[in-house]
């Protein structure tokens, strides 16, 4: 089985009604991971305000490797937002020089060695062709940013991926400048699956078998009512990879992935309650 798993993402102040909460897609995924029984790093920027002080402690204590992760922007990133419609637009992004600062980051000596699949979400492009470079199993989520800056998907990484997740809107905007992505070209070797989230209309899988496509549509789960979508996707996904690190097979790995964004959108913000993820923990035997 596959134990270790690097999260290389931002990391962000969420203002939730005025509210301020831990966010950013890399510590939403971490942390889920990490409460379903996988060993967890994350490659990131931290601020040096006092926000950024009080995170860097916080995740520690959930037992989250920070040692590629640098206090080297002044402020963290912040993200606000303003309104509960689950799309891009529903909230604001003020990047304080993340993207810009990780861009520059260097790829450290025993990567390869330190863990068995890297999760790439809304990395920079540059370093995401570095972390390509390694020989360590891909996981590869070009994330919002790729709707206003197509680099963002980058089809040297993509090809070198097991899996490429997007959501509905990520997916729309690729197939507007792809010339390319129906995934059964000699590019794609490496990808088992193109995972598609829809939101309420469940998941949409693109599986590749000996250079063929198929497709399958999985419902969501019901939910009594959605109180915030926030970090939805980031606890899908923690929950597809463990599933997969635990050797089960992709359809399993989306109920999984399915059951922890369902249990976060009836709660507010990102990081779902210790509680929460060992009862799906036990459900599926992870």
């Amino acid at each position: 089985m596959k134990e270790r798993l690097l999260i290389v993402g931002n990391l962000a102040k969420d203002v939730i009604d005025g509210e301020e909460k831990y966010g950013g897609s890399a510590a939403n995924l971490a942390i889920a991971a990490r409460g379903l029984g996988i060993q967890v790093g994350i490659m990131s920027v931290l601020g040096k305000d006092e926000f950024s002080a009080r995170y860097r402690e916080f995740l520690i204590q959930n037992d989250i490797d920070l040692s590629l992760t640098s206090d080297s922007v002044e402020q963290l990133p912040v993200c606000e937002v303003i309104s509960r419609d689950n799309s891009i637009s529903s909230s604001i992004w003020y990047d304080n020089q993340c993207h810009p600062t990780m861009d520059r980051m260097e790829v450290p000596n025993g990567l390869e060695t330190d863990y068995d699949v890297a999760h790439l979400v809304s990395c920079p492009p540059g370093l995401a062709r570095r972390l390509a470079s390694l020989r360590v199993e891909l996981s590869y989520e070009p994330g919002p940013m790729l709707i206003e800056d197509p680099r963002y998907f980058d089809k040297v990484v993509a090809g070198l991926s097991s899996f490429i997740f997007m959501n509905k809107e990520e997916h729309q905007a690729a197939l507007a400048y792809l010339e390319d992505l129906t995934l059964s070209g000699d590019d794609y070797q490496k990808l088992l699956a193109l995972i598609v989230t829809l939101g309420a209309e469940g998941s949409r899988i693109y599986q590749r078998n000996r250079g063929s496509v198929t497709i399958l549509e999985l419902p969501t789960i019901p939910v009594e009512r959605v109180v915030d979508p926030t970090g939805a996707g980031d606890n899908f996904k923690a929950g597809f990879l463990v599933g997969y690190m635990r050797g089960r097979p992709i359809v399993e790995c989306v109920q999984i992935g399915a059951e922890m964004g369902a249990a976060c959108v009836m709660l507010k913000g990102g990081v779902l309650p210790k509680e929460v993820v060992v009862r799906i923990k036990d459900k599926y035997r992870l």
